[in-house]
C-alpha cells in the first residue's frame, strides 16, 4: 500500500494528470488491498483462541475502520503546493511500518512453528513475561 502512495510522487509536477494514470494507481491500491485482506482474516481466525474468535474478528474489522478514520484525519493535511511531501511521507511511513512488521514476524514465526508440530496447538501468551510464549493444547486451555 505504501508503494501505491509513492506512485503519486512523479505526478506532482504534472498540471493535468491523465485519468488513465490515476486509474492505474488506484488499481495498485486495489490489488494491494486484495492481497492484504484475505491474509489478515485468515491469520485472525487461525491465531485466535476458540473462545475469543468473534472478538478477534471484531478487533480486526475495528482496525480497518480505524485506518479509514485515520485517512480522513490525514487528508486535511493535503495541500497541492506540498503534494510531494504529503505522498512521500505517507508512503515512507507505510513502507517503514511494513518493514518493522516483517522483522517482528521473523522472530515470532520461529515460536509459532514450534507450536504447529502437534495437532490442535495454539500460541498462547503466558502473561507472566511479555517475551515468554508457550504452546498450550486445547485440553489445557479449559
Amino acid at each position: 500500500m505504501g508503494l501505491a502512495f509513492l506512485c503519486f510522487i512523479p505526478l506532482a509536477s504534472i498540471s493535468a494528470v491523465p485519468a488513465l494514470l490515476v486509474m492505474v494507481i488506484l488499481g495498485v491500491f486495489a490489488v494491494s488491498e486484495l492481497l492484504l485482506s484475505p491474509i489478515g482474516l485468515s491469520v485472525t481466525t487461525k491465531l485466535a483462541p476458540d473462545a475469543f474468535r468473534a472478538q478477534m474478528m471484531a478487533l480486526y474489522f475495528f482496525s480497518v475502520g480505524l485506518g479509514t478514520a485515520m485517512s480522513g484525519v490525514l487528508s486535511k493535511y493535503y495541500d497541492a503546493s506540498r503534494e510531494v511531501g504529503y505522498f512521500g511521507i505517507l508512503g515512507a511511513v507505510a513502507v517503514a511500518a511494513g518493514v518493522v512488521v516483517f522483522f517482528i514476524r521473523r522472530g515470532s514465526a520461529v515460536r509459532w512453528r514450534a507450536c504447529t508440530d502437534r495437532p490442535r496447538m495454539v500460541l498462547v501468551n503466558t502473561f507472566r513475561c511479555s517475551t515468554a510464549w508457550r504452546c498450550a493444547s486445547s485440553r489445557s486451555r479449559a
